[in-house]
């Protein structure tokens, strides 16, 4: 498969990410509409703006099976371990990154900088130690000495040693966040051509 095909691929199953992501907040709201009801008379007749009566009586159908129940408890439990909180409310990674880009180079900031834009506020500081100690920690790996004749390590490396990655996603920088790599750029052409078309 060429680059075109294997760039297409990577892009499809971030959108499915993405897109997936969107309809787990989507169901979350309907799921908090859904238990501020006082009783199940009300829970049933008073529906979700935008959503149909049908539609919502099969919402409320799955809201009130054991096995959602029991998904619902499993992923409160694995909210309440994450330590790290990013500052960016509801909006997307990517559309802060789009964001932050140089008004001039419209380059974006460096996946460092941007971890950082992200979990820190100048006015409230960081959002936990942990974070902190991440930045400090990618800091320090940027700075360390090269070896002779050793390439220096991108950012996107280092930000994977300290905050790990699962395919297609960067913790603590989300989905669709990750650079070509540098075996790929030659690719960037063609991107740019492609959001010039946009």
């Amino acid at each position: 498969m060429g680059p075109s095909g294997r760039s297409l691929r990577a892009t499809s199953r971030a959108v499915t990410r993405f897109l997936g992501q969107r309809f787990r907040e989507f169901r979350c709201r309907l799921h908090k509409f859904y238990k501020k009801a006082r009783s199940d008379r009300q829970r049933r007749e008073k529906q979700y703006d935008g959503v149909s009566l049908e539609d919502w009586e099969n919402i409320t159908t799955w809201f009130e099976t054991d096995k959602f129940k029991k998904l619902s408890v499993q992923n409160k439990g694995n909210r309440a371990k994450k330590i790290v909180h990013h500052r960016g409310g509801s909006k997307s990674f990517s559309n802060h990154r789009e964001e932050k880009r140089d008004p001039e180079t419209r380059q974006e900031p460096s996946m460092i900088e941007f971890y950082r834009m992200m979990y820190f506020n100048a006015g409230k500081g960081w959002d936990s130690h942990v974070a902190e100690e991440n930045y400090n920690k990618m800091l320090e790996i940027k700075s360390q000495p090269l070896e002779e004749a050793s390439e220096p390590r991108t950012e996107d490396e280092i930000s994977k040693m300290v905050l790990g990655k699962k395919l297609g996603y960067n913790r603590g920088l989300g989905h669709g966040v990750e650079p070509l790599s540098s075996s790929s750029t030659y690719r960037n052409s063609e991107v740019e051509e492609l959001r010039r078309r946009a």
